[in-house]
Order: structure tokens, then sequence, then C-alpha cells
């Protein structure tokens, strides 16, 4: 049986995370994945510091990303207690993302499915009516010596907003072998890097091929470019929604 849920990930400084997290548990939220990340937004995100030799780098911003799935709780009733208590005014106060989505949550431990209660309505807020301009989420799992290159192709194109994860993983070849001071080993998963944006005016093709450009060296491990639609964002400094937000 499949029923309706709403996934909304909440990006923002990671000094909220305590009061966020409080204020999900008072609205009944106690299910919620955390993760720290780096990413940069509309300002490019971008932290730049010399090096002892002069040289100029570029840091991404730490930020904490809170993934909830909500089964009883209307988004809006989220967004009415959180955006107070994230918003500063401040460039870097991050953004919500919602999708709407079907499926189905097993419990592990018991292996029961868990059947979502029917949302609330929308109360005629920025939910009521779907976006006006379609949004593509693109994430891309690559090798993690490639992302300062892809990182600059994808600015070229006008993408300055990304979040990126340092994650492992494995696909066909089921891991690495590697030789560690002369012995033979088996790395099932291998280290990667995780880089999700989300575009509107970018087309998703062009992003595609710019990232295929950079990261295809046709070598197992170049990873995957995985694509799905955003219903909503919410530019948590400005209450901006949607194409205006990105």
């Amino acid at each position: 049986m499949t029923s309706h849920y709403i996934r909304m990930c909440i990006i923002t400084r990671r000094e909220k995370l305590s009061v966020l997290q409080d204020a999900l548990l008072e609205l009944g939220v106690d299910g919620m994945t955390v993760a720290e990340v780096e990413g940069s937004g509309q300002q490019n995100g971008q932290i730049i510091y010399e090096d002892e030799d002069g040289n100029q780098n570029i840091m991404l911003i730490p930020k904490v990303r809170v993934t909830l799935i909500l089964t009883s709780i209307g988004a809006e009733t989220i967004l009415e207690k959180i955006l107070p208590i994230l918003r500063t005014g401040k460039v870097g106060d991050g953004k919500i993302f919602i999708q709407y989505i079907e499926g189905q949550i097993i419990t592990a431990r018991t292996g029961y499915e868990y059947v979502a209660e029917k949302l609330p309505e929308s109360k005629g807020g920025i939910f009521m009516e779907p976006a006006k301009k379609p949004m593509t989420k693109i994430s891309i799992i690559t090798r993690r010596e490639k992302f300062e290159e892809l990182r600059k192709e994808l600015l070229s194109i006008g993408i300055t907003g990304m979040t990126i994860l340092n994650v492992n993983g494995c696909g066909v070849q089921k891991g690495l072998t590697r030789i560690i001071e002369g012995v033979t080993k088996r790395l099932l998963l291998a280290p990667k890097i995780q880089i999700d944006i989300v575009v509107c005016a970018v087309p998703v093709q062009t992003v595609i091929d710019t990232v295929l450009k950079v990261v295809q060296t046709g070598n197992i491990g170049d990873g995957k470019i995985f694509t799905c639609p955003i219903d909503h964002v919410v530019r948590v400094r400005t209450g901006e929604t949607d194409a205006e937000a990105l």
C-alpha cells in the first residue's frame, strides 16, 4: 500500500540545530535525519582566505541539513514554527526544500508498514498552488578530487547554490581493491563526494552535459547523476519562494 508524504529538507546554520530540534519536538516531529554539510547560495557562499604562501583558497560555508518525512503535520505548520527562529536577516540563513512523495515507510525493527494519516489541508498559503516553473534537484555523486574543477564549471553556467556531502559508497564494482603497506585489501565502500543542486532557469540537460564533461573518465567509479522534481523552495532569510528563492 502506498501513502502520500511530504519530504522537507531544511538547510541552515549549524548553530541553529539545537533550537530547531526543540521546535520540531514541540510540534510532535520526533523523526529526523541530520547531516553536517557544506554549501553555497546566491552569494556563491565563498570564504576566501590566503595561506602562508599568499595563495588564495575558497571554502564553502558549513551548514546542517535536517530532513523530515511529514506524515500528519502540514508543511505550513512547520514553517510557521521554524522560520522565525532560523531567520537572522543575514545572508546564509539557508533554504527549505519541499517534495510531495508517494511510497511506503517500513519500520526496520518490526517490519511493519507505517500508514500516514491524511495531511492537513493547506490554509491558503504558499502551498495552495503548484510552483509556476518546474524545479529539479540534481544529485551528483563522483570522485572527490573532481570537486574543484566541477564547481568552477557549474559556476560558469550560472549555478551558484549547492550542498556538498562527503559520502562513501559502491557501484557495480562493489568497492575498491587497494595495496596498503604491501597487503592487498578490499575496500567495500569507496570515498565519494555528493553535490546537490536545484535548478529552474538553467536547463537540466545543460547541467548534466557540464558534469559529464568534467567527471567522465571512462573508468569505473566516475559516479552517477540522479534527478527528481522539487515542489517548493523557501528562502529562510527573505521568505521568497520557488524560482525566486533559488
